[in-house]
Protein backbone atom coordinates (compact mmCIF):
# COMPACT_ATOMS: atom_id res chain seq x y z
CA UNK A 1 0.00 0.00 0.00
CA UNK A 2 2.82 2.16 0.96
CA UNK A 3 4.96 1.23 -1.98
CA UNK A 4 1.83 2.06 -4.81
CA UNK A 5 1.40 5.44 -3.04
CA UNK A 6 5.20 5.92 -3.33
CA UNK A 7 5.09 5.30 -6.63
CA UNK A 8 2.37 6.94 -7.99
CA UNK A 9 3.88 10.10 -6.10
CA UNK A 10 6.77 9.76 -8.39
CA UNK A 11 5.05 9.39 -11.03
CA UNK A 12 3.36 12.58 -10.23
CA UNK A 13 6.54 14.58 -9.63
CA UNK A 14 8.16 13.70 -13.14
CA UNK A 15 5.00 14.43 -14.86
CA UNK A 16 4.86 17.70 -13.29
CA UNK A 17 8.55 18.02 -13.90
CA UNK A 18 7.94 17.53 -17.80
CA UNK A 19 5.20 19.95 -17.85
CA UNK A 20 7.34 22.87 -16.30
CA UNK A 21 10.26 21.73 -19.48
CA UNK A 22 12.41 20.59 -16.33
CA UNK A 23 13.75 17.18 -17.00
CA UNK A 24 15.54 14.68 -14.38
CA UNK A 25 19.14 15.22 -16.25
CA UNK A 26 18.59 18.77 -15.74
CA UNK A 27 18.64 18.82 -12.05
CA UNK A 28 21.70 16.80 -11.34
CA UNK A 29 20.60 16.19 -8.04
CA UNK A 30 23.31 13.46 -7.16
CA UNK A 31 24.15 14.77 -3.90
CA UNK A 32 25.92 17.80 -5.12
CA UNK A 33 23.51 20.38 -3.06
CA UNK A 34 20.18 20.58 -1.85
CA UNK A 35 16.91 21.72 -3.34
CA UNK A 36 15.16 23.74 -1.84
CA UNK A 37 12.03 26.59 -2.67
CA UNK A 38 14.63 29.03 -3.64
CA UNK A 39 16.53 27.11 -6.25
CA UNK A 40 15.92 27.77 -9.85
CA UNK A 41 16.69 25.57 -12.87
CA UNK A 42 17.00 26.64 -16.32
CA UNK A 43 16.85 23.88 -19.14
CA UNK A 44 19.33 23.87 -21.50
CA UNK A 45 18.22 21.51 -24.40
CA UNK A 46 17.32 24.48 -26.85
CA UNK A 47 15.21 22.08 -29.08
CA UNK A 48 12.61 21.88 -26.25
CA UNK A 49 11.94 25.63 -26.20
CA UNK A 50 11.62 27.62 -29.38
CA UNK A 51 11.42 30.54 -27.83
CA UNK A 52 14.51 29.94 -26.01
CA UNK A 53 16.05 33.38 -25.20
CA UNK A 54 19.87 33.96 -24.48
CA UNK A 55 20.07 36.41 -21.86
CA UNK A 56 23.92 37.25 -22.40
CA UNK A 57 23.42 38.42 -26.24
CA UNK A 58 22.13 41.82 -25.09
CA UNK A 59 25.22 44.15 -23.85
CA UNK A 60 23.36 46.29 -22.01
CA UNK A 61 22.34 43.16 -19.66
CA UNK A 62 26.06 42.11 -19.26
CA UNK A 63 27.47 45.64 -19.06
CA UNK A 64 29.07 48.22 -21.21
CA UNK A 65 32.11 47.30 -22.96
CA UNK A 66 34.82 50.10 -24.35
CA UNK A 67 34.66 49.05 -28.37
CA UNK A 68 38.61 49.79 -27.93
CA UNK A 69 38.97 46.93 -25.31
CA UNK A 70 39.82 43.45 -27.00
CA UNK A 71 40.07 39.97 -25.48
CA UNK A 72 43.30 38.30 -26.01
CA UNK A 73 41.82 35.16 -26.96
CA UNK A 74 43.17 32.75 -24.20
CA UNK A 75 40.69 32.76 -21.83
CA UNK A 76 38.37 35.95 -22.51
CA UNK A 77 39.87 38.32 -20.86
CA UNK A 78 39.75 42.01 -21.47
CA UNK A 79 42.92 43.77 -23.03
CA UNK A 80 43.65 47.45 -21.44
CA UNK A 81 42.69 49.66 -23.95
CA UNK A 82 45.59 51.80 -25.84
CA UNK A 83 44.34 55.28 -25.31
CA UNK A 84 43.48 54.63 -21.67
CA UNK A 85 47.31 53.13 -20.94
CA UNK A 86 48.65 56.78 -22.67
CA UNK A 87 46.10 58.73 -19.65
CA UNK A 88 47.41 56.16 -17.18
CA UNK A 89 51.02 57.20 -17.54
CA UNK A 90 50.30 60.84 -17.29
CA UNK A 91 50.08 60.16 -13.39
CA UNK A 92 51.94 59.34 -10.67
CA UNK A 93 51.14 56.33 -7.83
CA UNK A 94 49.22 58.45 -5.84
CA UNK A 95 47.01 60.08 -8.55
CA UNK A 96 46.44 56.61 -9.68
CA UNK A 97 45.39 55.09 -6.29
CA UNK A 98 43.14 58.17 -5.77
CA UNK A 99 41.54 58.78 -9.15
CA UNK A 100 41.74 55.66 -11.16
CA UNK A 101 41.20 53.08 -8.13
CA UNK A 102 37.33 51.82 -7.73
CA UNK A 103 35.90 53.86 -4.70
CA UNK A 104 34.62 50.91 -2.94
CA UNK A 105 37.55 49.01 -3.53
CA UNK A 106 39.50 48.23 0.17
CA UNK A 107 43.24 47.53 0.46
CA UNK A 108 44.00 44.59 2.40
CA UNK A 109 44.86 45.66 6.25
CA UNK A 110 46.24 43.97 9.49
CA UNK A 111 42.91 42.18 9.80
CA UNK A 112 44.37 38.79 10.58
CA UNK A 113 47.06 39.42 12.74
CA UNK A 114 50.13 37.67 13.46
CA UNK A 115 53.67 37.37 11.54
CA UNK A 116 51.97 38.31 8.11
CA UNK A 117 50.52 41.10 9.65
CA UNK A 118 53.67 42.37 10.69
CA UNK A 119 55.24 41.45 7.11
CA UNK A 120 52.53 43.50 5.57
CA UNK A 121 52.94 46.50 7.83
CA UNK A 122 56.89 46.75 6.98
CA UNK A 123 55.89 46.76 3.27
CA UNK A 124 55.58 50.03 1.48
CA UNK A 125 54.13 50.98 -1.65
CA UNK A 126 57.28 51.54 -4.17
CA UNK A 127 57.68 54.60 -6.03
CA UNK A 128 56.89 54.66 -9.37
CA UNK A 129 59.17 54.97 -12.48
CA UNK A 130 57.10 57.37 -15.12
CA UNK A 131 58.41 58.04 -18.73
CA UNK A 132 61.05 60.98 -18.05
CA UNK A 133 64.71 62.16 -17.94
CA UNK A 134 66.75 60.47 -16.09
CA UNK A 135 70.77 59.56 -15.70
CA UNK A 136 72.29 57.06 -17.85
CA UNK A 137 75.68 55.96 -18.25
CA UNK A 138 76.91 56.24 -21.86
CA UNK A 139 79.76 56.05 -23.47
CA UNK A 140 81.70 59.29 -25.02
CA UNK A 141 83.88 57.61 -27.61
CA UNK A 142 85.52 54.67 -28.91
CA UNK A 143 88.26 53.94 -30.71
CA UNK A 144 88.82 50.79 -32.88
CA UNK A 145 92.46 50.69 -32.17
CA UNK A 146 92.77 49.19 -28.90
CA UNK A 147 95.15 50.88 -28.18
CA UNK A 148 93.59 54.10 -27.47
CA UNK A 149 91.82 55.38 -24.82
CA UNK A 150 89.60 58.33 -23.82
CA UNK A 151 89.40 60.42 -20.99
CA UNK A 152 86.76 59.69 -19.53
CA UNK A 153 85.56 57.15 -21.80
CA UNK A 154 82.11 57.65 -20.21
CA UNK A 155 79.98 59.73 -18.17
CA UNK A 156 76.20 59.91 -16.94
CA UNK A 157 73.80 61.93 -18.75
CA UNK A 158 69.76 62.21 -18.82
CA UNK A 159 68.36 60.32 -21.10
CA UNK A 160 64.60 58.70 -21.48
CA UNK A 161 63.69 55.97 -18.87
CA UNK A 162 60.65 54.40 -17.39
CA UNK A 163 57.88 52.56 -18.20
CA UNK A 164 54.86 53.07 -20.53
CA UNK A 165 52.79 49.84 -19.00
CA UNK A 166 52.15 48.89 -22.64
CA UNK A 167 53.90 46.52 -25.32
CA UNK A 168 53.06 48.93 -28.12
CA UNK A 169 54.56 51.78 -26.04
CA UNK A 170 58.30 53.36 -25.34
CA UNK A 171 59.86 55.86 -23.51
CA UNK A 172 60.86 58.34 -25.99
CA UNK A 173 62.43 61.79 -26.18
CA UNK A 174 60.06 64.60 -27.53
CA UNK A 175 62.95 67.43 -26.90
CA UNK A 176 66.63 66.84 -26.82
CA UNK A 177 69.90 69.02 -27.20
CA UNK A 178 73.49 68.50 -27.41
CA UNK A 179 75.94 68.74 -24.73
CA UNK A 180 79.87 69.53 -25.70
CA UNK A 181 82.09 67.54 -23.88
CA UNK A 182 85.82 67.83 -23.58
CA UNK A 183 88.03 64.42 -23.60
CA UNK A 184 91.24 64.09 -24.03
CA UNK A 185 92.65 60.94 -26.69
CA UNK A 186 95.82 59.20 -25.05
CA UNK A 187 97.43 55.87 -26.90
CA UNK A 188 99.40 53.37 -24.71
CA UNK A 189 102.89 53.03 -25.99
CA UNK A 190 104.24 50.85 -23.38
CA UNK A 191 105.29 51.29 -19.98
CA UNK A 192 102.70 52.76 -17.10
CA UNK A 193 102.22 56.29 -18.82
CA UNK A 194 99.97 57.14 -21.43
CA UNK A 195 100.79 59.14 -24.40
CA UNK A 196 98.21 62.67 -25.18
CA UNK A 197 97.38 62.76 -28.67
CA UNK A 198 94.72 65.38 -28.69
CA UNK A 199 91.87 67.08 -26.91
CA UNK A 200 88.67 66.89 -28.64
CA UNK A 201 85.59 68.52 -28.00
CA UNK A 202 82.51 65.53 -28.28
CA UNK A 203 78.84 66.33 -28.59
CA UNK A 204 76.93 63.93 -26.49
CA UNK A 205 72.90 63.92 -26.62
CA UNK A 206 70.58 64.49 -23.67
CA UNK A 207 67.21 64.16 -23.96
CA UNK A 208 65.32 66.96 -21.99
CA UNK A 209 61.51 65.83 -22.14
CA UNK A 210 59.94 62.37 -22.66
CA UNK A 211 56.86 61.42 -23.31
CA UNK A 212 54.84 57.38 -23.92
CA UNK A 213 54.88 57.06 -28.00
CA UNK A 214 54.11 54.37 -30.13
CA UNK A 215 56.96 52.28 -30.91
CA UNK A 216 56.28 51.70 -34.32
CA UNK A 217 56.08 54.81 -36.56
CA UNK A 218 55.05 55.91 -40.06
CA UNK A 219 58.13 55.68 -41.69
CA UNK A 220 57.80 51.69 -40.39
CA UNK A 221 55.13 51.43 -42.44
CA UNK A 222 55.88 49.75 -46.43
CA UNK A 223 54.17 50.85 -49.58
CA UNK A 224 51.10 48.07 -48.77
CA UNK A 225 49.95 49.85 -45.74
CA UNK A 226 48.59 53.14 -44.25
CA UNK A 227 49.73 54.17 -40.26
CA UNK A 228 47.12 54.41 -37.40
CA UNK A 229 48.71 56.22 -34.89
CA UNK A 230 45.75 55.42 -32.26
CA UNK A 231 46.54 51.77 -32.91
CA UNK A 232 50.69 52.49 -33.03
CA UNK A 233 50.10 49.95 -36.10
CA UNK A 234 50.80 49.82 -39.54
CA UNK A 235 47.65 48.27 -41.71
CA UNK A 236 47.32 46.66 -44.67
CA UNK A 237 45.23 48.58 -47.44
CA UNK A 238 45.92 45.58 -50.33
CA UNK A 239 42.55 44.03 -48.96
CA UNK A 240 42.51 42.09 -52.11
CA UNK A 241 45.33 40.59 -52.12
CA UNK A 242 44.19 39.36 -48.77
CA UNK A 243 41.26 37.84 -49.92
CA UNK A 244 42.70 36.31 -52.46
CA UNK A 245 45.74 34.83 -50.07
CA UNK A 246 42.74 33.13 -47.58
CA UNK A 247 41.02 31.38 -50.34
CA UNK A 248 44.39 29.37 -50.77
CA UNK A 249 44.25 29.06 -47.20
CA UNK A 250 45.45 25.12 -47.11
CA UNK A 251 48.92 26.40 -48.77
CA UNK A 252 49.30 30.22 -47.93
CA UNK A 253 49.47 32.19 -45.00
CA UNK A 254 48.48 36.00 -44.89
CA UNK A 255 51.66 38.48 -43.72
CA UNK A 256 49.96 40.80 -41.66
CA UNK A 257 53.03 42.80 -41.11
CA UNK A 258 54.04 42.53 -44.69
CA UNK A 259 50.97 42.66 -46.35
CA UNK A 260 51.85 39.99 -48.29
CA UNK A 261 51.07 36.01 -49.36
CA UNK A 262 53.37 33.48 -48.58
CA UNK A 263 53.80 29.71 -48.44
CA UNK A 264 52.68 28.33 -45.04
CA UNK A 265 55.90 26.35 -45.75
CA UNK A 266 58.84 26.25 -47.58
CA UNK A 267 61.41 23.44 -48.29
CA UNK A 268 64.68 22.81 -50.35
CA UNK A 269 64.08 21.25 -53.82
CA UNK A 270 66.65 18.85 -55.02
CA UNK A 271 68.80 19.45 -58.07
CA UNK A 272 67.21 20.72 -61.13
CA UNK A 273 64.22 22.02 -59.14
CA UNK A 274 63.40 25.37 -57.47
CA UNK A 275 60.64 26.53 -54.86
CA UNK A 276 58.17 28.37 -56.49
CA UNK A 277 56.18 31.09 -54.04
CA UNK A 278 52.92 30.90 -56.12
CA UNK A 279 52.28 26.96 -56.32
CA UNK A 280 54.05 26.75 -52.88
CA UNK A 281 55.90 23.37 -53.86
CA UNK A 282 58.95 22.24 -56.26
CA UNK A 283 59.02 23.09 -59.46
CA UNK A 284 61.54 21.93 -62.82
CA UNK A 285 64.02 24.61 -63.19
CA UNK A 286 63.42 25.77 -66.52
CA UNK A 287 65.91 24.65 -69.37
CA UNK A 288 67.69 27.95 -70.63
CA UNK A 289 68.12 27.44 -74.72
CA UNK A 290 71.46 28.44 -76.22
CA UNK A 291 71.14 29.93 -79.72
CA UNK A 292 74.04 30.79 -82.06
CA UNK A 293 74.69 34.33 -82.11
CA UNK A 294 73.37 35.99 -84.85
CA UNK A 295 76.24 37.53 -87.48
CA UNK A 296 75.17 40.27 -89.26
CA UNK A 297 76.30 40.86 -92.70
CA UNK A 298 78.06 43.91 -93.61
CA UNK A 299 76.97 45.18 -96.85
CA UNK A 300 79.14 47.58 -98.75
CA UNK A 301 77.11 50.30 -101.41
CA UNK A 302 78.78 50.58 -104.43
CA UNK A 303 78.57 53.84 -106.03
CA UNK A 304 76.92 54.06 -108.98
CA UNK A 305 79.27 54.92 -112.45
CA UNK A 306 78.80 58.29 -113.89
CA UNK A 307 78.75 58.11 -117.51
CA UNK A 308 79.07 60.85 -119.44
CA UNK A 309 76.45 62.49 -121.36
CA UNK A 310 77.41 62.24 -125.33
CA UNK A 311 77.96 66.23 -126.54
CA UNK A 312 75.54 65.25 -129.74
Amino acid sequence: MVLGALVVCLVGINAAQEAMGVFPDDLNLRGDYAVNDNTHFHHHHHHHHPGFHNHFDNDDEMGEVDENSKSDGSNGTLQIPLDFIKDLNQHNVSDLLLHYIEEDAVFLQDRFGGDEAEERSAATIPKGAPCMPELQTVNIAASDDPSVLYIPQCTRVERCGGCCSHHLLACQPETKEEIPFKVIKTQYTGGKKLKVLSKEVILVEKHTKCKCDCKVRAEDCNRFQEYRKSECRCACTNYDEEKKCNKNSLTKLWNPDLCACQCRETMQCSTGSYFDQNECKCLPTPVKRRFAPFQRRSYRTQPFPIVPLDDD
